[in-house]
């Protein structure tokens, strides 16, 4: 019964004093969804273990397919063998990150957005601070013809 209560009062004291939270969990990032809330709130500097892995299209195939090229689909790491979203300056502003690839995992802290792709680590830029937010890079003005998600796995 004393350990008990010795856990209760521990766990109240954490919550007391705002102990930080685990990251650990699922977190399912739509290709058509924008900014996705993880509800995981971190710090510049923080790093978070993750794994991610699944497949989406920024565009419709084949309609945007040029081998060698453009390619409108990809895993987290994006579509490496393209442009960056910000490449082409018209559209540039609707980004959600413009340097990164089309279809990478990107990330937003705040008003601080940033790259992610396919890592293992993802390391929160300095002075940003609040809930970590994901996305799969596009402009966002069209995501209706995007498709797919990632799984991003927390650890």
């Amino acid at each position: 019964m004393r350990r008990l209560i010795a856990i209760l009062l521990a766990s109240a004291l954490s919550i007391a004093i705002g102990a930080p939270v685990s990251a650990a969990g699922v977190v399912l990032v739509s290709a058509t969804a924008g900014w996705v809330g993880t509800g995981i709130e971190v710090t510049g500097g923080q790093t978070l273990n993750v794994s991610t892995q699944g497949f989406a299209t920024t565009a419709k195939v084949p309609a945007f397919l040029i081998p060698g090229s453009f390619i409108s689909g990809s895993g987290p790491a994006g579509q490496t063998t393209g442009a960056l979203c910000g490449d082409y300056p018209p559209l540039a502003e609707f980004c959600f990150v413009a340097d990164a690839y089309y279809g990478e995992l990107v990330g937003r802290v705040d008003d601080t957005t940033f790259a992610i792709g396919a890592t293992t680590h993802i390391v929160i830029p300095a002075g940003a601070s609040g809930e970590l937010e994901l996305a799969v890079n596009d402009y966002s003005i069209f995501l209706d013809d995007n498709n797919g998600a990632y799984t991003v796995i927390f650890r």
